[in-house]
């Protein structure tokens, strides 16, 4: 009961921070047009964007069952439904932002018209980055509260782990990749779990790293 009564005092927070914002935008105290309009909430309402986000983090943690999950088959679920909804959420975020970053790139780079308006095109873009944002706080959140390390490399399994993304890789690759660490790859490799050791080593890590820089230089771009 707690964790929802947290939940839903940050959504009411995020939706008051919100109204107010706009609210002062609307009674014109400042000439600003709908792009620093729109800047300027996305800006406002970030700290409450961020708090949804704890607050979702902290429902799901409080929540979650321990141990590794498994199908009635005995199979193991590598995802928990709400996992994927968000995954999803995020991958269409990353596709939007993309799409409209790239387009304020192209317009600056062309020196054209665009046939779209920017405004429309910054708030989409404004719109998709809180999304985006949100659901990276949530995970992270999610992941703190309940010390969860599937998907990075456990102390002292470095060794053990890039052995397998040296076989996945292709022969050349792989073979670097062995020479350099020290690999003796005849052994086989380990066996994996409910994630490759790939990506625990290469495909996580990267998408961590990747989204983690969008949202920081997009978001000191927005505050400038």
């Amino acid at each position: 009961m707690n964790r929802t009564i947290v939940l839903l005092a940050a959504i009411i927070l995020l939706a008051v921070g919100i109204g107010v914002s706009y609210a002062i935008w609307l009674l014109g105290g400042q000439p600003w047009g709908q792009l620093l309009g729109d800047n300027f909430l996305f800006a406002r309402s970030l700290p409450f964007t961020i708090g949804l986000g704890i607050a979702l983090g902290f429902w799901r943690a409080s929540g979650w069952r321990s141990g590794t999950p498994r199908r009635t088959d005995g199979a193991i679920r590598r995802f928990a439904f709400s996992t994927i909804v968000l995954h999803v959420i995020a991958a269409l975020a990353v596709i939007t932002l993309l799409a409209t970053g790239g387009w304020q790139y192209l317009k600056g780079l062309l020196s054209t018209d665009s046939p779209i308006y920017m405004g429309t095109v910054y708030r989409v873009h404004y719109l998709t980055a809180s999304v985006l944002i949100f659901v990276t706080v949530t995970f992270v959140t999610d992941w703190l509260l309940r010390d969860e390390r599937s998907l990075t490399i456990g102390k002292g399994q470095f060794i053990r782990s890039m052995r397998s993304p040296a076989h996945e890789l292709p022969r050349p690759l792989g073979t670097a990749l062995g020479y350099a660490l020290g690999l003796d790859l005849r052994r086989a490799a380990p066996a994996a779990d409910q994630f490759t050791y790939y990506e625990r080593t290469v495909s996580f890590p990267t998408w961590e790293l990747t989204i983690g820089l969008v949202i920081v230089t997009g978001v000191i771009k927005a505050m400038r």
